[in-house]
């Protein structure tokens, strides 16, 4: 999405996971990777919710890695 949204180019999910080359979870180094070959520029200074809620602010997307097994599954 990041890729379509900054150089009006679509590639295809398979593409991107084969740039990357490993199977499982996808870590910020891996999406930083793969943002500079498709040459998307980024900042990674998201910190907390009110920088995360700036950006979206100023029309710029937001990729979010979150360590799901911190979050409670809650009530089944």
């Amino acid at each position: 999405m990041a890729i379509q949204y900054a150089q009006n180019v679509s590639v295809p999910i398979k593409d991107i996971r084969a740039f990357i080359g490993r199977r499982g979870y996808t870590n910020h180094a891996d999406i930083t990777t793969a943002l500079t070959r498709w040459g998307v520029q980024y900042r990674s200074n998201i910190v907390n919710a009110a920088s995360l809620r700036d950006v979206v602010a100023r029309g710029n997307i937001a990729i979010a890695a979150v360590n799901m097994d911190r979050i409670s599954r809650g009530r089944t």
